[in-house]
């Protein structure tokens, strides 16, 4: 339901995070050891650290279940990144899924490539304008160089995928991510 105004947010409705708070209390709260007949949970002591710890919530926490980890994780407002594993448990680190490090492959693909794109509109041309369609400056450059009669591309970067891609390169290469770059024989003039 929306919030009426003036009403206080809260990033939990209090009706879910009740529901969460009575299912944690009804919980086992270690691993594999339901309550015995106590009306409170044991003494602070007894219980693993809250602390997140750079091995991750699991290793924080090893003695909770799993699944009891998640609510507690989304209780506290703790992120719980990925189940742990018993290869993981063994390691002391926490599970990695099959997934991990391809985003970091997949930038590193995108950025060869919006290098090569770069260097072969600026080899292949004697003008490159590197622009945005909504900017005044980039519409002022193009103006001007239409008016001097210069045969350019534009490369619109808001109209393509790669478009941030391709302005940290330039950055790299001026020194600046600003637009219009433009490129004269090679040259980066602005």
């Amino acid at each position: 339901s929306c919030l009426e105004l003036g009403e206080a947010y809260s990033p939990t409705p209090a009706p879910l995070l009740a529901a969460m708070l009575a299912a944690f209390a009804a919980a086992p709260l270690l691993a594999g050891h339901a309550p015995q007949g106590r009306a409170s949970p044991p003494a602070s002591s007894a219980l693993p650290s809250p602390k997140w710890s750079p091995r991750g919530y699991a290793a924080a926490a090893p003695a909770l279940s799993r699944g009891l980890q998640a609510s507690v994780a989304l209780l506290v407002g703790a992120a719980v990144l990925a189940p742990t594993s018993r290869l993981a448990r063994r390691r002391g680190g926490p599970a990695r899924s099959p997934l991990f490090g391809r985003g970091a492959r997949l930038q590193r693909v995108a950025r060869r490539s919006a290098e090569a794109d770069v260097e072969r509109w600026v080899g292949e041309n004697k003008v490159v304008v590197f622009s945005k369609t909504w900017c005044p400056f980039c519409q002022t450059a193009k103006e001007a160089l239409s008016a001097a009669g210069a045969d350019f591309i534009a490369v619109e970067l808001d109209e393509r995928e790669d478009g941030d891609e391709i302005q940290d390169v330039l950055g790299e290469r001026t020194g600046a991510r600003t637009v219009p770059r433009v490129f004269v024989g090679g040259t980066c003039i602005g």
